[in-house]
């Protein structure tokens, strides 16, 4: 035992540290390509089943790099919505829960929306509301354009087609009971009568 740890101080004296160290670098690296011969050696040997699974999970930790962009570009909007068409409170604070996240300019994110591909499911769903109905181009929209939109507001919360059933399936609280339907419609209403009347022109 001690003629080795003299062979091995003598040794290490002989070659000076500089080498020492480039001595212990090419062990390493020597070790890291062992590592991947025997990771490459061990994938070819894998069934296919496993094969198959390895890429999936691979492709599915890659993923979670990419996202769309977020739909979040404040409150302007929404707040000259609520200027113009005069929601009362009650009824800007069913707005808020259960349309604007799929209908303005501005999204409250769920914490699983961080989890690729979910991520672009939801936004699929975004682009999709607010193509219909979007409160956040509210102030370019005509008069007459504005009581059409109300209209079919009415019509899809009377029908009980909004919210979508697969939003209120992780919104509870955008669930609207009768009671809020009945707010909502008659607050639309009354717009939707207000609107049509400013598209009356004045007789002589």
């Amino acid at each position: 035992g001690s003629n080795i740890r003299i062979f091995i101080t003598k040794f290490v004296l002989s070659i000076g540290s500089f080498n020492l160290v480039v001595l212990i670098c090419l062990i390493n690296s020597f070790r890291f390509s062992l590592s991947l011969i025997f990771i490459f050696n061990a994938y070819y040997y894998m069934n296919l089943k496993n094969k198959i699974l390895g890429a999936i999970t691979f492709f599915f930790i890659a993923s979670q790099f990419l996202s769309p962009k977020k739909n979040q570009n404040g409150f302007y909007a929404t707040d000259q919505f609520f200027f113009d068409a005069k929601p009362p409170k009650d009824v800007q604070k069913i707005l808020k829960e259960s349309c604007f996240d799929c209908h303005s300019d501005q999204t409250e994110y769920p914490w699983y929306n961080s989890i690729t591909p979910i991520n672009y499911w939801l936004n699929s769903h975004i682009n999709g509301g607010k193509k219909h109905f979007d409160v956040s181009k509210w102030s370019t929209y005509s008069a007459n354009r504005k009581a059409h939109k109300l209209e079919e507001l009415v019509e899809e919360v009377n029908e009980g087609k909004m919210p979508l059933s697969s939003y209120t399936w992780t919104h509870q609280n955008a669930v609207l009971d009768q009671n809020e339907i009945n707010v909502v419609v008659d607050w639309a209403h009354k717009q939707i009568i207000e609107y049509n009347l400013t598209n009356i022109s004045p007789q002589d």
